[in-house]
């Protein structure tokens, strides 16, 4: 009888999340976050008045999001003043996620290289004459020459990939950008940036 009445209880426990691990959601952009703005006409616009001529596409903004309203975001490149960008031109918004490091790619890259070289100059070289005490076909060659230069070329790669990182960056739809004020703890209003699912 006792089981009956506990096992409800313990699956319920068991398939409700905590509400702490959903309070600690992270908003999909909020000030302070870095950020690149894809804004071309706004750029091109900016960079007119400035004096400089526009042959091509512009490029996105990039750097830190001081502000963000219904109507416009606020973005604050180098140490310029913040530029405040109308929602309504941004074509694309992303938010950086951190950096990523490049060793896998640069090993992977260099292995590459480094094998096709091998078998390259294993093949070019052709075979030993056979009297020779330690004579290798142009296979044979191709194969060793694989084996280390591929070994060289993914070593050398990857020290170069781990000297080089990535900006991760992941789009933010821009219809899913809602800011709200809310009443904060202490006398006055807190702002906040969410996701709309």
């Amino acid at each position: 009888m006792k089981a009956r009445k506990i096992a409800p209880l313990v699956a319920t426990l068991l398939l409700t999340p905590p509400a702490g691990l959903l309070a600690q959601e992270k908003p999909a952009v909020a000030p302070g976050d870095r950020v690149r703005v894809s804004a071309p006409e706004f750029v091109r616009e900016q960079l007119l008045r400035g004096g400089h001529s526009v042959r091509v596409g512009p490029p996105p903004l990039v750097g830190t999001l001081t502000d963000l309203k219904r109507d416009s975001l606020a973005v604050q490149v180098r140490s310029l003043d913040p530029l405040v960008v109308p929602l309504s031109t941004v074509t694309r918004l992303e938010v950086s996620r951190g950096t990523k490091s490049n060793v896998l790619p640069g090993l992977g890259l260099g292995l590459l290289a480094g094998t096709a070289l091998g078998i390259v100059v294993g093949l070019a070289s052709g075979d030993d004459p056979p009297e020779n005490w330690f004579a290798m076909s142009a296979g044979d060659k191709a194969a060793a020459g694989a084996l280390l230069l591929g070994a060289a070329g993914g070593i050398v790669g990857g020290i170069f990939g781990a000297t080089t990182r990535t900006e991760r960056w992941q789009e933010v739809a821009l219809d899913r950008v809602r800011v709200s004020l809310r009443p904060a703890a202490r006398p006055g209003l807190a702002a906040s940036v969410s996701l709309r699912l």
